[in-house]
């Protein structure tokens, strides 16, 4: 009889290079059967998701009963929560903290969270702003707190987010500005393909991932690679503007601004950040997707 694996935020690009990466392992998809927890049952990802032979189940993350039914009958949990529905690390906490109680009470033998770097303990303090990363990092703290069987998964910058950085001009080329040089190294990560690659890897190997906090990218590319493999790629220009961190705060606001503040002066994850993640490459055993391939398929542009 398979077991259960429950995945919160299954029709996102966590939760569904979760599913899609546990449905083509070779073992692990023999091993679990998927409950997919969303807010909206008759979305078009969801429907196509229950079309391929995921149990879709409704949950409300504010509503703690909500969260235990979802998870009730779990053997595994891979959990996460979208701080920028509310902007509020507050309900962010306690979205996470009603996962984390479902688990313990439920009696869930694995809960994996994706969580980020506590921001204020990374910078000794000077930054204080990023709630959205706090706000996870004090999750993680919680769930260790109460001794659930867990582990940690910390993506770095989203691939995807080029999308929204990037502003198209009239001749076609493209341009962005950020607080930072562009020799600033950045850990980049195509989420939608490769969270699910971490993992398969951390239920594949329970007893060796069990407590540990795992980076997930590909490797580090410097915003001069950035602009030199998307020409590559796509053909079109791209003009990067260092801007003060007033101006950029001012067009973006202080909690971004802080982040890309921690990403310039402690390397996103912290300042031993290289060594961890080629620590977690090489418990991953495979190379996640490419800056070059991501843009690939992510064409046109």
């Amino acid at each position: 009889m398979s077991k259960i694996l429950t995945v919160f935020g299954a029709t996102g690009s966590q939760g569904g290079s979760v599913i899609k990466s546990i449905r083509e392992h070779p073992v692990l998809s023999r091993t679990y059967k998927i409950r997919g927890v969303t807010r909206l049952l008759q979305s078009a990802e969801s429907r196509r998701l229950a079309a391929e032979g995921v149990d879709m189940v409704q949950a409300d993350l504010n509503e703690v009963e909500s969260v235990y039914r979802a998870i009730l009958g779990s053997h595994a949990v891979f959990a996460m929560t979208n701080f920028w529905e509310y902007r509020s690390a507050e309900v962010e906490f306690a979205q996470g903290k009603a996962i984390a109680d479902g688990c313990k009470k439920a009696e869930v033998e694995y809960l994996i969270w994706s969580t980020l770097s506590h921001a204020t303990t990374v910078s000794g303090g000077k930054l204080r702003s990023v709630h959205h990363f706090d706000s996870k990092a004090d999750v993680e703290s919680y769930i260790r707190s109460i001794h659930i069987p867990a582990s940690f998964v910390n993506p770095g910058c989203f691939m995807s987010n080029l999308k929204t950085m990037l502003t198209k001009t009239d001749n076609g080329s493209y341009k962005f500005a950020l607080p930072m040089p562009s020799t600033t190294e950045i850990p980049l990560i195509d989420a939608a393909n490769d969270t699910g690659k971490w993992v398969a890897s951390i239920l594949s190997r329970p007893s060796e991932a069990l407590g540990r906090h795992f980076l997930e990218a590909t490797g580090w590319y410097t915003i001069d690679d950035i602009c030199t493999t998307f020409t590559k790629v796509t053909g079109k220009e791209i003009l990067f503007q260092q801007v003060s961190e007033s101006a950029f705060e001012a067009s973006s606001g202080k909690e971004l601004c802080e982040a890309w503040i921690l990403l310039r002066d402690y390397a996103y994850f912290g300042l031993d950040a290289k060594v961890r993640l080629q620590v977690s490459l090489q418990f991953l055993g495979q190379q996640p997707t490419s800056l070059e391939q991501y843009l690939v398929d992510s064409s046109p542009w």
